[in-house]
């Protein structure tokens, strides 16, 4: 076994059994397994079928493990894809849109509403991100 915790784990399962108690009392007491491992590996060690119950436990644990790897790598492309969109509009806010409204000042003639709106979104843009992080 890799790692530590586990083989600690295994020893202390095996020497319970040694003891006397059955494999499901072993995993109840060391309150690492859910309610659904210990129960199916007690109908396992009650029907007489542990073996087939354990694979069936173990198709399941492969088909749970490969599931969370495909959502994690489906996740993985929007996660980026936003996390530039908010660098990109956090630089347009603070940077360039600055730039725009010295420029528009300068003409002193009435900008567009759509173009006021956005001056007050930059100015506030520092706020904005905080609250949104």
């Amino acid at each position: 076994m890799d790692k530590k915790k586990e083989k600690e784990l295994v020893l202390e399962l095996k020497d319970k059994i040694v003891h006397g108690k059955s494999i499901y009392e072993s995993m109840m007491e060391s309150k690492q397994f859910s309610p659904y491992e210990y129960y199916s590996v007690q109908i396992g060690e009650e029907t007489r079928k542990l073996e087939e119950v354990l694979t069936e436990l173990q198709k399941y644990f492969n088909r749970k493990i490969q599931m969370r790897r495909q959502i994690v790598s489906v996740l993985t492309y929007p996660a980026i894809v936003m996390l530039v969109t908010v660098l990109v509009l956090y630089f347009m806010l603070n940077k360039v849109v600055p730039m725009f409204s010295s420029v528009f000042k300068q003409f002193g003639s009435e900008l567009p509403k759509s173009t006021r709106y956005i001056i007050k979104i930059s100015n506030h843009s520092g706020t904005l991100f905080l609250v949104f992080l």
